[in-house]
């Protein structure tokens, strides 16, 4: 692995599922669960690690059902996840901590932020999605991301079966995998992987380990974005960061400014000219606000 992870474990639920974790960053530092994209796994947290120890950050990055080490689960919601974080907290002996999720993490993160109260001492978005229920929600999308959540109105299976050859693509040749995922990136997405291929190996090691179990997880998760969130944004009382790109084609800005006008301690940063990757080069911004609006 071209990160080593502080620490790459699993614990047993309640339940009885398993759930994948790994640490980054500084090991006695503020603690922060991080949220990974979708598709993802626990690794995707590996892009935190500098920044994290250079901010003072410990970063816990859980897999979410059906990604990583982390079991399917064909029955949870978005407001369901919550529950895993405070075992996985409770199971670590942290008892106050921060979240924070990128792009698809992001309802989580909110979700987290809406459940857990004042164990949550703050909470960012990065380039995250907001509620795309509706056919509007999906302008402003490139045509990728637009025919993914098309088809998941079908259902799960329908986005499992359409994403396993690109799993198997992952599998057997990732460096041309990777190379699909550059398709339709705005200029500066693709300036910034040219620049840091520690980037795209990152990605690629996340990619593998993200559907290492099949697509299943990547379809459910596809269909849960399609349906209403379940819990109302605006009772956060928390305070969120929403940082976003205005060059964003995977999450248009719009989601973010929609957000951010419902909740009643929320700031939006916006980023001129950036899109929805770049979020990896301010880190150490985002870290260290995270931290200090929290104080």
């Amino acid at each position: 692995m071209s990160i080593k992870p502080l620490n790459d474990d699993t614990i047993q639920l309640a339940d009885g599922r398993t759930l994948g974790y790994a640490e980054y960053g500084d090991a006695k530092g503020a603690p922060l669960f991080f949220f990974h994209g979708l598709p993802g796994s626990r690794y995707q947290s590996a892009m935190l690690d500098s920044s994290a120890r250079d901010s003072g950050v410990r970063i816990i990055g859980p897999d979410r059902p059906g990604f990583g080490k982390s079991t399917f689960d064909g029955n949870r919601r978005f407001d369901s996840w919550p529950d895993d974080v405070r075992e996985l907290a409770d199971h670590l002996g942290i008892e106050r901590f921060h979240v924070a999720g990128i792009s698809g993490g992001g309802v989580y993160t909110l979700a987290s932020a809406h459940a857990l109260g004042d164990r949550v001492l703050s909470a960012g978005v990065i380039s995250g999605g907001g509620d795309i229920s509706t056919p509007e929600a999906l302008e402003g999308m490139h045509p990728q991301n637009r025919a993914i959540f098309e088809l998941a109105k079908s259902g799960p299976d329908a986005v499992a079966e359409q994403m396993a050859p690109l799993a198997q693509a992952v599998r057997e040749n990732p460096e041309m995998a990777l190379e699909g995922v550059k398709a339709g990136l705005p200029p500066a997405d693709l300036e910034m992987i040219e620049r840091r291929p520690e980037f795209m190996e990152v990605m690629r090691e996340d990619g593998l380990e993200a559907m290492r179990e099949g697509t299943l997880g990547v379809g459910y998760e596809a269909w849960l974005f399609v349906q209403p969130w379940g819990f109302d944004v605006s009772e956060i009382k928390r305070p969120v960061v929403l940082w976003h790109g205005d060059d964003d084609r995977n999450a248009p800005l719009s989601h973010a400014q929609a957000l951010a006008d419902k909740m009643p301690d929320a700031e939006l940063v916006v980023w001129t000219g950036m899109g929805h990757l770049t979020a990896f080069e301010r880190l150490d911004e985002i870290l260290q606000k995270l931290i200090a609006i929290a104080n």
